[in-house]
């Protein structure tokens, strides 16, 4: 069952990239968030940049504490992305950091740098999603 974060607060739309709607909107959908969670091991897969982001620090926080063990994969976004989105996804990043989970980072510029072959934004994304499910999968 897919879980819609801020029905209130985004009323079915995005955050516009607003890492302050992001929170909002996270605050306001953390019990329906909780109340589908039955594991004490919880993995968090998060692309950074966007406006959502915004409310991974205060989801953390608040399963870690109901004592849930918690693990966060997260992705950067590369360059093509534009300066903003890079720049808000390492807040949200030394946000989370701080908090002591296990964290994993996919940093979207250095798959593109590393990976030469890559033709097109598409094949950039593809080759991302693949590594993350990876990583969930460990």
């Amino acid at each position: 069952n897919p879980l819609y974060f801020g029905k209130s607060t985004l009323q079915g739309h995005g955050t516009g990239g607003n890492l302050g709607q992001g929170l909002l909107a996270m605050e306001e959908s953390f019990n329906d968030i909780a109340s589908n969670i039955d594991s004490n091991e919880v993995t968090i897969i998060s692309f950074l940049g966007g406006g959502m982001s915004g409310g991974l620090q205060y989801l953390i926080n608040k399963l870690m504490s109901f004592g849930k063990t918690i693990r966060v994969i997260v992705t950067l976004p590369s360059s093509l992305e534009g300066p903003i989105r890079r720049r808000q996804a390492f807040e949200v990043l030394g946000a989370i950091s701080a908090i002591g989970c296990e964290l994993i980072i996919v940093d979207d510029e250095q798959v593109f740098k590393t990976n030469k072959d890559i033709q097109s934004i598409k094949e950039l994304y593809k080759l991302i999603d693949e590594i993350v499910y990876q990583c969930s999968c460990k």
